[in-house]
């Protein structure tokens, strides 16, 4: 959905704020270009965002290095409209009950942003189909709303989500929202496994966020801030 909206937006097709809604995908990709299984029912979407500093009223500031997070934070709030517990996975995943519901993937190309979302509307791959081992297993939303469909679940994640990004981007500054934004963190404060490429995984303890949405971590007597990488709790890795 995502090289379709990119299209769309080179052919002049594709406002900012609007959106590709994908029934299945042969090529769909998550972070460090993983294939992500996109059966029907789920959710498969691509959305165009305008210029992150246009909607502010300081310029000068700068949103983009926040915009996974920004989607996940949006996401998570229209999503807890609907009564759902999320809690964000940092860098760029939305968890239930300490499952993964719901990957991002942001893209900035030519200038053009786009935020794409895959959720696991009506199914969710099983966890021995998840080939890496440091990944959570998954949940499925109709588990959590029995009557949840595509196309409703995504126009009111978008509609809302586009008044709630706006406000939220023209009232607060990036550091007022990393500082909110880490009451929804999963694990912070908490012993963390975490892996960086494919070194070996290490322990640290999730201390919080950096004013530009790096990982805080605290490894030893060493304070770390990490921009890419995995987690998983502790106990539970």
């Amino acid at each position: 959905s995502m090289d379709v909206a990119r299209e769309m937006i080179r052919l002049n097709c594709l406002p900012p704020w609007g959106s590709v809604l994908a029934v299945e995908q042969s090529a769909g990709r998550g972070q460090k270009q993983r294939h992500w299984i996109s059966p029907p029912g789920n959710i498969h979407g691509s959305w165009f965002w305008p210029s992150l500093n246009a909607l502010s009223q300081d310029s000068t500031v700068s949103w983009r290095p926040l915009a996974s997070l920004l989607a996940g934070a949006i996401m998570a709030q229209e999503l807890e409209r609907k009564r759902v517990s999320i809690r964000i996975k940092w860098p760029n995943d939305l968890m239930a009950n300490n499952r993964k519901l719901c990957g991002l993937l942001v893209e900035d190309k030519g200038g053009h942003l786009i935020v794409g979302a895959g959720i696991n509307l009506v199914s969710a791959p099983d966890d021995y189909l998840l080939r890496d081992d440091f990944v959570l297993s998954a949940i499925r939303l109709k588990d959590l709303m029995p009557n949840a469909t595509p196309l409703s679940i995504w126009l009111h994640l978008i509609d809302s989500g586009r008044q709630r990004l706006t406000d939220l981007v023209a009232a607060l500054t990036p550091e007022e929202f990393v500082r909110m934004l880490e009451a929804r963190m999963a694990w912070i404060g908490r012993k963390v496994l975490v892996r960086k490429g494919e070194a070996a995984p290490f322990e640290a303890i999730f201390t919080g966020l950096a004013k530009d949405g790096g990982l805080c971590i605290r490894r030893g007597a060493e304070m770390e801030v990490l921009y890419s990488g995995s987690l998983l709790p502790l106990e539970s890795a």
